[in-house]
């Protein structure tokens, strides 16, 4: 460990090399047997077997980083989808299933089961989160960094040709950060070349012919990854006469929305906030003109904002769309918030209309 940091520039290059040393090596086994739900193995012991539990992993983290003289503190947090309330009254166990790591000299956090995030990157999953702090003078109560949208976001690119004889062909660039970058970067990690390629296309939902050059690099030092492909689809919407129908978004289009409730008692939050910017080009095929284009419109609610431009060009369109959902939520919100979003879905699923000359 002293060597590995001897050369390092500052305090955070010393715990990303800690931290990705066990990354590299080491790996997670849960353990459930006797008192091990709390009691981790010594960092000898991981160290030997290159595995442990969430607790070993963190101890193991926290003795790496004292050798180096870094302050390192064992935080217990409820991990999931749902976090649980913690009274800070009366701090009783309300939940809590998985640790991670603090280093209050940096206000960094590790979160130690993970061969893929970043440091100073808990995931979704662990964010936003009130932790039981460890330390030597007793528990202390601390919250992780939250994920708002300027965390989470994705910008999305694509440049549709359209060929009213045969294939259309999709371009596909995106940008994506926090919450949205997580499943790429670990499919990118798990899923060898044809597999990655099978499991890209069940996530379209496209008629897809070919799914050429694609391509995931997740961003090693910040919780972001980049999506490339292109795409040979063997439909694009539908057609009616000398009509074609298209989809205003042929990606990325909100379709699902909250379940009409009359008398809604539950409460209901939206733990994430996020933006989402869609960048479309169509290209009009030769014989055909726009004959209906969705308007340009806007919405605006307490739980976000709906932005929606649409241009004409020569012979292309395009499409600019930009949503923004806020954090938050109560049961007297649920209504406002199901109307919301269901008036977004609506614009989304709009036509584009060409008409054959």
């Amino acid at each position: 460990i002293r060597a590995l940091t001897a050369t390092a520039a500052d305090r955070k290059e010393q715990i990303r090399r800690i931290y990705r040393y066990v990354q590299e090596r080491m790996r997670y086994v849960s353990v459930q047997l006797g008192i091990g739900g709390w009691q981790p193995f010594p960092s000898a012991y991981v160290y030997d077997n290159h595995f442990g539990d969430c607790k070993a992993l963190s101890n193991f983290v926290k003795v790496a980083l004292g050798i180096a003289g870094i302050q390192a503190i064992p935080a217990i947090i409820s991990n999931g989808d749902q976090s649980r309330a913690i009274d800070p009254a009366f701090a009783h166990d309300p939940g809590f299933n998985h640790v991670v790591i603090y280093v209050p000299e940096e206000d960094y956090w590790l979160e130690c089961t993970s061969n893929l995030y970043p440091p100073n990157y808990l995931g979704s999953s662990n964010a936003g989160r009130t932790v039981l702090l460890a330390t030597e003078k007793g528990g202390e109560l601390k919250t992780t960094p939250a994920l708002g949208p300027e965390d989470n976001w994705q910008e999305w690119t694509q440049a549709v040709t359209l060929n009213p004889e045969g294939n259309s062909t999709v371009q596909v660039r995106a940008q994506l950060a926090g919450e949205p970058h997580e499943t790429y970067r670990l499919a990118a990690h798990l899923l060898p070349g044809k597999e990655l390629d099978k499991w890209m296309q069940d996530e379209l939902k496209l008629p897809l012919l070919a799914l050429d050059s694609l391509q995931i690099e997740p961003n090693r030092d910040l919780p972001q990854a980049t999506l490339r492909f292109n795409a040979q689809l063997s439909r694009l919407g539908s057609r009616s006469g000398p009509r074609w129908f298209l989809p205003l978004f042929p990606l990325n289009a909100v379709s699902e929305v909250p379940a009409k409730q009359e008398d809604r008692k539950q409460p209901f939050s939206i733990p994430l906030g996020f933006v989402s910017t869609n960048r479309i080009t169509y290209q009009i095929p030769p014989g055909y003109r726009p004959e209906s284009l969705p308007k340009t419109d806007s919405l605006q609610s307490r739980f976000g904002s709906y932005q929606l431009e649409v241009r004409q060009g020569n012979a292309e369109i395009q499409i600019l769309r930009r949503l923004e959902r806020s954090p938050g939520g109560s049961p007297e919100d649920y209504h406002a918030f199901a109307a919301f979003m269901r008036e977004v879905a609506k614009k989304d699923q709009a036509k584009i209309v060409l008409l054959k000359e």
